[in-house]
């Protein structure tokens, strides 16, 4: 967990920190993804998870949300 963390931390402040404050996405990311969200958002069926991992390290995350109708 603390390594999926980590890594959207890490994309999250690379592509945002060029318009958005970094204290801003540091506040926003404490509370959005915090280990208990985080939990429900990955055991959430409508939340659809893709892990890339290079030699058992996350090298990519990808979130996809269906909705039920679109399943």
């Amino acid at each position: 967990m603390p390594e999926v963390r980590d890594l959207v931390l890490s994309n999250w402040l690379e592509a945002y920190t060029p318009f958005v404050p970094e204290a801003d996405l540091r506040g926003y990311f404490a509370v959005a993804y915090a280990e208990e969200n985080l939990r429900r958002f990955l055991d959430d069926p409508d939340n659809w998870i893709t892990l890339a991992v290079d030699r058992d390290q996350p090298v990519g995350f990808l979130r996809t949300f269906v909705t039920p109708e679109r399943r």
